[in-house]
């Protein structure tokens, strides 16, 4: 007997699904997944397995006489697993709506469970790193403009005796010329803030009424 009749065999007959059932109980179980798996001889069958580790599990068995199979949710139909003999295997669908980070989500893989932390810290990672840049930006500006008449005094901090009078000049020409570009920049700023206020109460607005026709 070939490997692809004994594949077909341990699946049962094309079109039917392996009886799976307790007939201790005499209660047939319920199943949360349904493959489909396509034999090499072009045949298709249709099995139920309890979790996806069984369904790795038998398809290891008969690698050897498929072309593929696809696990499928049987209460949603959205496919879980694939398998493909001779190819690396997925990590797999993820089937889960998380509501944080901090609770993982149930029925994950090693795999994608590691994968999962990895993607949380990268995330964390990043925006830490994003976080220090704009206070370094901050601190890197404050020195600056510190440092711009530092050299106007002593290292008591008072004034220079012999300080020449054009640098000071100059220097307060530079400070007035920061204003103005400041102030035009505030003032963009304010009126880019006034219309958004008017969008954002118009948008409650119109949910207010939609709220009260409904």
């Amino acid at each position: 007997m070939g490997v692809t009749d004994q594949a077909e065999k341990a699946m049962g007959p094309p079109g039917e699904e392996m009886d799976r059932e307790d007939h201790g109980s005499g209660v047939p179980e319920e199943y949360e997944f349904t493959a489909l798996i396509k034999t090499k001889k072009g045949r298709y069958t249709q099995q139920k397995y309890r979790d996806v580790a069984s369904f790795r599990q038998e398809m290891k068995e008969i690698a050897g006489g498929i072309e593929w199979g696809v696990l499928l949710r049987c209460d949603s139909g959205a496919s879980v697993c694939f398998f493909s003999p001779g190819q690396r295997q997925k990590i797999g669908l993820v089937d889960t709506e998380p509501k944080n980070a901090a609770v993982r989500p149930e029925g994950l893989t090693v795999l994608q469970a590691a994968l999962r932390d990895a993607v949380i810290k990268q995330f964390k990672s990043n925006k830490i790193k994003a976080y220090i840049a704009t206070q370094a930006r901050y601190v890197n500006t404050s020195r600056q403009i510190g440092e711009g008449i530092r050299f106007l005094f002593d290292a008591s901090g008072r004034p220079q005796v012999n300080a020449r009078l054009e640098e000071i000049i100059e220097e307060r020409e530079r400070t007035e010329t920061q204003f103005r570009w400041l102030e035009a920049l505030c003032s963009e700023l304010r009126n880019n803030l006034s219309k958004l206020k008017e969008l954002e109460d118009s948008a409650l607005e119109l949910l207010r009424r939609d709220q009260g026709g409904s």
